[in-house]
């Protein structure tokens, strides 16, 4: 749809995929041996496709308006849906049999939590219960009195995968009812997961693993090095530790034994972390030209604490902040981010956030916002919200507009395609490309229109990287927006008067 919006071409790759799932498709239906159920989905797929294939076989001149009911935009894909009956089959664990230092844990259907928002405060609650559906299977781990935690693996369970938008997702519930927060993040711990806050070195040691990825540096010798050398130094201090305690073990059953032996492998991870900060941290140095880690902490871009944004962490990228180069190589860009309506604009400022597709499913809101849903959860693009980067002003009656594309690119967690790819991180998925994704601002800063920048989880609409421009398309909803920025007493964004900022 967004070609079809903007005008330009649609891309070949986008092109061979109709086309061959369309042949996939008329092949079941005139397949006189498939099952009627079968045939009768192909149809209905099938019926979506040639209307897709209408608009790719007219030329870009002869295209219908956008606004068409009949010609232009293309209608949601919705799911085929029929009734049949199924044996569910679930296998609970005996609890005599689990293996000691093991928890109780079963499988299920994937699922996702449906949370209720409220449309006046913005707010999100959820009753602990209610889920919908998802794909895949997941575990349920009972972590004891009443806490649980559920888990999305990234290896299929019973051949049935997950969406690679969910996978490695963790959830960890306590009982209903207040004041559980403090035992809900030591229940952590028997997950073999850290159950202390985050200290100063833990952030730094992830600002690391980040700028690795982001700039590229997996393969340099000297990170390459580093990080086989890291776990080393876990397994070195466990030792340590071990001398050092050898006396508390004395005396203890087979459980106790586990728990010490589990204690021992949480402290050294947290006794070791100081050293393998150091090793990264001066191999990141000298991967980027710098004399040694300690000139790189003292660079003006080196930001190793992580800003709160919507609700989550992001770290920064030293190589983009504060970098005359990069904002050279992107003078005259802005980025933006189409919104599909005025009404939806108005809705993300009660929240106050820019939500990708699963965070948005975690905030109540219903499905269909997004332009590609289903496929961006394949894809993984579902843990992004999309945005572009172009020249010029001109995005659509209802917009979110950055006029310093640094503002938002110096996050480490961004990639991007020169082109309409899902927002594909999933090697397996069919619109991944490896050599066409960046996370080069320079390379960015050379994209046609037609391009897409991915950031995880979202943006802060009314923090330091929020918009410098937000176009709302009609005076009603420009006012709708700044009465609910009046009612969280924010009249300034980004220093500037909010009615500055929000604009018709």
């Amino acid at each position: 749809n967004h070609h079809l919006k903007d005008g330009t071409a649609i891309k070949d790759h986008t092109e061979a995929t109709v086309a061959e799932t369309s042949a996939q498709l008329k092949a079941i239906v005139a397949d006189p041996t498939a099952p009627q159920a079968e045939k009768d989905m192909a149809g209905h797929y099938l019926s979506h496709l040639e209307q897709i294939q209408q608009r790719i076989d007219t030329p870009i001149g002869g295209r219908a308006p956008y606004t068409d009911p009949t010609a232009g935009k293309l209608a949601q894909v919705v799911p085929y849906e029929t009734t049949t009956t199924i044996t569910v089959t679930e296998t609970v664990p005996d609890p005599t049999q689990i293996p000691l230092g093991q928890l109780p844990t079963t499988t299920r259907a994937g699922t996702r939590i449906k949370a209720a928002l409220n449309p006046d405060s913005g707010q999100a609650s959820w009753d602990g219960k209610a889920r919908t559906k998802a794909s895949g299977h997941e575990y349920v781990v009972d972590l004891g009195h009443g806490y649980q935690a559920v888990y999305r693996p990234h290896l299929a369970i019973e051949d049935k995968p997950v969406a690679h938008s969910q996978r490695g997702s963790l959830e960890v519930l306590a009982p209903p009812g207040a004041g559980h927060g403090p035992e809900l993040v030591d229940k952590l711990s028997t997950l073999n997961l850290g159950n202390r806050a985050l200290s100063a070195g833990e952030g730094e040691w992830t600002y690391l693993r980040r700028q690795v990825v982001a700039q590229n540096l997996a393969g340099h010798s000297s990170v390459a090095a580093a990080l086989s050398e890291a776990p080393g130094l876990d397994t070195t201090m466990q030792h340590v530790l071990m001398s050092q305690r050898a006396n508390q073990a004395i005396g203890l059953d087979e459980a106790g034994l586990h728990q010490f032996a589990a204690k021992i492998e949480s402290d050294a991870a947290h006794a070791a972390l100081p050293a393998k900060v150091r090793l990264l941290r001066d191999a990141v140095a000298h991967a980027t030209g710098h004399a040694d880690g300690t000139a790189l902490a003292a660079s003006p871009g080196y930001q190793p604490t992580p800003q709160v944004c919507g609700g989550w962490l992001t770290w920064s990228r030293f190589d983009v902040v504060d970098n005359d180069a990069v904002s050279s190589a992107l003078a005259g860009r802005r980025i933006h981010h189409s919104v599909r309506s005025a009404d939806s604009l108005v809705s993300m400022y009660r929240t106050g956030v820019l939500a990708s597709t699963e965070r948005r499913a975690e905030m109540g809101l219903p499905t269909g916002l997004g332009s590609s849903e289903g496929a961006d959860k394949t894809s993984g693009g579902a843990q992004s919200v999309f945005c572009r980067i172009t020249t010029g002003t001109g995005h659509g009656s209802v917009a979110l507009t950055w006029n310093t594309p640094t503002t938002l690119l110096r996050r480490a967690d961004w990639y991007a395609y020169d082109g309409d790819h899902y927002g594909a991180i999933d090697p397996k998925a069919s619109h991944y490309a490896a050599t066409a994704l960046t996370r080069n601002p320079a390379t960015v800063a050379g994209y046609s229109a037609s391009n897409e920048i991915m950031f995880r989880n979202g943006i802060d609409l009314l923090g330091p990287e929020g918009p410098d421009r937000v176009s709302c398309g009609t005076a009603t909803h420009r006012d709708q927006i700044l009465a609910i920025l009046n009612e969280k007493g924010i009249t300034h964004l980004k220093g500037v008067p909010a009615a500055k900022v929000i604009t018709t």
